[in-house]
């Protein structure tokens, strides 16, 4: 059983009078693997309970800011990237990436089902509702996959791995 390690900073500048949100990064694997993303939580009563949507991304590489389409119906997202950096760097670094270190990721150790660039990011995707389990005011049973294009590949995918999925949007 791997720690999570998470960590959570406050992001007030991509906060609203909505929601709170956070940069976070959680352990995915016994390498030190990490993933990233933002987290929004709705600003409501203290006691109150939310449901979740994980975002899984389209392919590329990009930074991030959190989804807030869903603050005023008082639901959690978890949007991550899957790439294992940060997704609040200056642009010009994930273009660089995407056209340097990154570029044909979706390739990377394709020969391999342990080495797979996308054994880590299935794993990655799973630990996400591993780390949504820990949040206070998360609901603990009402969580919806989504993304789009690889994003919603992934959706399948992890909605089809892990029973604590209740749906998946898809698209």
């Amino acid at each position: 059983n791997i720690s999570l390690d998470t960590k959570m900073v406050h992001a007030p500048n991509i906060s609203t009078e909505l929601l709170d949100a956070y940069y976070i990064d959680y352990k995915v694997d016994q390498f030190g693997s990490r993933f990233y993303g933002v987290l929004t939580i709705p600003k409501g009563a203290k006691d109150k309970k939310y449901p979740a949507v994980v975002i899984y991304p389209g392919a590329g590489v990009r930074g991030y800011v959190g989804d807030g389409r869903f603050a005023k119906d008082n639901i959690i997202t978890l949007q991550v990237g899957v790439h294992g950096i940060p997704v609040n760097l200056p642009p010009e670094v994930y273009t660089s990436m995407a056209t340097g270190a990154l570029s044909g990721y979706q390739y990377f150790n394709l020969r391999s089902k342990e080495k797979y660039f996308f054994n880590r990011v299935i794993k990655g995707c799973i630990r996400a509702i591993d780390f949504l389990g820990t949040l206070e005011k998360f609901d603990g049973k009402n969580i919806i996959a989504n993304g789009s294009s690889q994003g919603g590949a992934l959706s399948l995918i992890i909605t089809s791995l892990d029973k604590r999925i209740k749906a998946a949007a898809v698209y």
